[in-house]
């Protein structure tokens, strides 16, 4: 939206409708091809996780600090290379390191890969459909933190634990309140 403002044109409600279709075509590959993207990429992670079922299944937080975990054990490079070499010219200078937001990008969304691939979803119609294009927007969420040192969210399902267990060493936070003062600035005080 904001190209169409910078290059002076005008914003339709068409342009929503075709973000929202695209956001569901995006949720919908997540979906439909997680099983298949992380038996393909990352089989042995999906295998061990299988043999912990139980204790994973029984904790939102464990299964995710063991995805990522996981994750960061991989070349996300190559991940990221796989994902988007359609989408980029240089695939050997494309998302080389953690100090790149696509890189952080592809980690979380392996996660969520392996989080569905691992619930089993992904056959579930256009509710899991929409679920998924929630979850997409919760994952570029939570990647803000590569970037930031505290995030608020009264998201418990899946941005603070994903961001909890992706950035151990930043901070999040559940509501304003609960900001301690050494983040909060008067900017109106002299």
């Amino acid at each position: 939206m904001r190209k169409r403002f910078e290059n002076g044109l005008l914003f339709s409600s068409n342009h929503a409708i075709d973000a929202a279709a695209s956001y569901l075509d995006s949720a919908r590959v997540v979906l439909e091809n997680s099983r298949v993207v992380c038996q393909t990429l990352v089989p042995d992670i999906l295998a061990q996780a299988n043999a912990r079922r139980a204790e994973l299944e029984g904790s939102r937080d464990r299964r995710h600090q063991f995805w990522i975990g996981a994750i960061d054990g991989l070349n996300v490079h190559a991940v990221a290379v796989s994902a988007f070499q359609k989408y980029t010219r240089t695939p050997d200078r494309f998302c080389l390191s953690e100090e790149w937001v696509s890189w952080q990008y592809v980690r979380l969304a392996t996660a969520l890969d392996l989080e569905y691939a691992f619930l089993r979803k992904g056959h579930g119609g256009k509710k899991e459909h929409e679920g998924a294009e929630h979850d997409l927007h919760d994952v570029e969420y939570a990647v803000l933190l590569s970037r930031a040192d505290a995030i608020i969210t009264g998201d418990k399902k899946l941005v603070e634990p994903l961001a909890r267990a992706a950035f151990p060493k930043k901070d999040v936070f559940s509501s304003l309140d609960d900001v301690p003062e050494s983040y909060r600035c008067d900017w109106a005080k002299p």
